[in-house]
């Protein structure tokens, strides 16, 4: 009886020992697979600061030029038409007696000579002066007349004759005459301040989000911490 004792004493030392080995082998399986687990990444959740770019309308001030119609005073000529530029060739022969030749060349000196005239119309609704200088080129040379001025109201007209030496070549002429009064209008620059608008690309600072990868240990740190 002794011995079956002392054997089902070293059957229970043995039963003992395996189950302590057993429960030494869970603990260390169950540290692996906590170590393993609490290694293992996961996708959280964290925010940061960021610098973000924005546009702002804002206000400013600028110098702005503009126009304005203002009346002034002008003098122009008056309006006119010439309605003819004449010429006629004249032939001097009053040779009565010796004395009348002799009078002719000392006071005179020609025989023959020309008459050229511009008639001139004026068409203004005003009256002035009109007078008409003459540039004749004849057989003796060229030539320069001014007519006495003549007063001239709203549709009359006049014909301003001047004679001159030798046959008639070629002339021109120029018409002169008085001026009036108008109102007439011109554009003036000025200037003024206005407000205007403009975008302005500021920056400020932000929190955003993003997903990172974190170890389930640093998670629960910080959560204890």
């Amino acid at each position: 009886m002794a011995k079956i004792s002392k054997l089902y004493k070293i059957k229970k030392q043995k039963e003992a020992n395996n189950t302590k080995w057993k429960v030494g082998y869970l603990i260390v399986a169950i540290l692996i697979i906590g170590i393993a687990l609490m290694m293992m990444p996961v996708n959280v959740q964290e925010t940061y600061e960021a610098t973000e770019s924005y546009t702002e309308t804002e206000p400013y001030t600028d110098i702005e030029t503009y126009y304005v119609k203002e009346p002034y005073t002008a003098y122009v000529p008056l309006s006119y038409t010439v309605l003819g530029h004449i010429h006629l060739d004249l032939i001097h022969r009053a040779f009565y007696t010796r004395d009348d030749v002799i009078r002719e060349v000392i006071l005179h000196n020609w025989l023959s000579g020309c008459d050229v005239s511009v008639i001139v119309e004026n068409t203004d609704d005003v009256g002035g002066n009109f007078w008409v200088t003459l540039y004749v080129t004849t057989s003796t040379g060229s030539y320069e007349c001014t007519t006495d001025a003549v007063f001239l109201k709203g549709g009359d007209r006049h014909e301003f004759l001047c004679t001159f030496q030798g046959d008639y070549n070629s002339s021109t002429y120029e018409v002169h005459r008085a001026t009036k009064e108008v109102i007439e209008y011109r554009d003036v620059p000025k200037e003024r301040t206005v407000t205007k608008y403009h975008d302005v690309i500021k920056e400020r600072m932000v929190l955003k989000t993003k997903i990172v990868q974190k170890p389930i240990y640093e998670i629960l740190y910080s959560f204890l911490s």
